[in-house]
This record gives structure tokens, C-alpha cells and sequence, in this order.
């Protein structure tokens, strides 16, 4: 797990949902094609608290439908920005994992992460940081991490946990555990910066 891994953890209400908004949309608005997705354990829940709380937050200007924007609540719920942006909402059950596989973005958002396996995670960290088609603006070029290979900036990659204080043992609990002997996390302050390195 890199440093672009990380877990914000407090109780119900504390704004956790709401900052993590604010940062999904930065990204989505800096970096045209961004993609995202944010999920949560049980689909009702995603709908009545997740999608609430992004969509109290991130103007409605910014999906018009009359610019190339979009929500689209089924089959397949997506947002899309009017500059190509891109939200998968999803949930994450054990029998939804498979379809993890298929995912191609660059972060990803798990609301409520005490409450899903741990494979579940393993799953979504292996498709974080994949989409390459992203446009990087000319000023923010210095600013991105770069690709090991070509040395060609790419867009921040982030896998973001929203956790309340999870029992102890628990998966989410372990990898917020800054001496872990597991994957560990950064426990971050709820920022928007981005990060200099990449993810892959």
C-alpha cells in the first residue's frame, strides 16, 4: 500500500463524507477524465448517505446534461462531469467482487470500510491508478507524479477509507495501525493537496 492509500477515521457526523466530496470533485475538476469510484458495503446505504451527502456538495453545473454531463442511477449508476470525469457508484458485497476486476480508474472511495472484507479492499487497491487516460493541465505538470518508465506526469492516484473507530483485530482497524505488521495507511487530515508520487 503506497502513501496514497488513506484511511479517515472518526465518528458519525463528523464530516468525513463531506470532505471527501470536496476532494473527489477537486480531482474530478483539475484533471479532465479522471475516473472514480466510490462504493459502499450495501447499496441502499450508498444511495441514502454516500450520493446524499456527494451530491448536497458538488454543483449541479458540473453534470449538466445539456453540456455532455450526466446521472445515471440505473442499470449501471455513473456521474459524468461536463469534462468527461467520471463517478462508478457501486456496492461491495462478497458477491459483487467479481466485478471489481473490471475497473479501470484512478481512485477510489470506500464509505463505511469497517464493514466490508478485506479481499474486497485487496480487489479495489489492485485496480486504483489504472486509467491512463486523463488530461494533465500544463500548470499542475510539475506538481504530478511520474510514470517510472517514461517519466510522463500522470494524475494523483488515491484509495480512500471512511471508517468510525473499528474494533480492534478488525482489518481496517490493522491497517490504520501505523506499526502494523500488515498493509498500513496513512492517517491523513483532511486535505486537498496532492501527492508528488505516484501509485504505479
Amino acid at each position: 500500500v503506497s502513501s496514497h492509500d488513506i484511511c479517515w477515521c472518526s465518528g458519525f457526523g463528523a464530516g468525513k463524507s463531506h470532505a471527501m466530496s470536496q476532494k473527489i470533485i477537486t480531482l474530478m475538476t483539475s484533471f479532465p477524465g479522471y475516473r472514480v469510484f466510490i462504493g459502499r458495503k450495501s447499496a441502499t446505504a450508498l444511495r441514502k448517505t454516500t450520493m446524499q451527502t456527494f451530491f448536497k456538495v458538488c454543483p449541479k453545473e458540473l453534470y449538466d446534461e445539456k453540456f455532455g454531463g450526466a446521472n445515471v442511477l440505473s442499470p449501471v449508476a455513473y456521474t459524468k462531469f461536463i469534462n468527461g470525469s467520471m463517478i462508478f457508484w457501486g456496492h461491495l458485497d462478497l458477491a459483487d467482487k467479481e466485478s471489481l476486476r473490471s475497473l479501470e480508474i484512478n481512485a477510489a472511495v470506500v464509505d463505511q470500510a469497517e464493514e466490508i472484507d478485506e479481499s474486497v479492499f485487496i480487489e479495489l487497491d489492485n485496480r486504483v491508478g489504472r486509467w491512463d487516460k486523463v488530461q494533465i493541465p500544463e500548470h499542475l505538470k510539475a506538481s504530478c507524479p511520474k510514470n517510472q518508465f517514461t517519466g510522463a506526469p500522470m494524475a494523483p492516484a488515491y484509495h480512500i477509507l471512511l471508517i468510525n473507530p473499528p474494533d480492534e483485530g478488525e482489518f481496517s482497524w490493522l491497517l490504520c495501525q501505523t506499526n502494523s505488521h500488515r498493509r498500513r495507511m496513512s492517517i491523513d487530515t483532511v486535505s486537498l493537496e496532492f501527492g508528488r508520487s505516484g501509485r504505479r
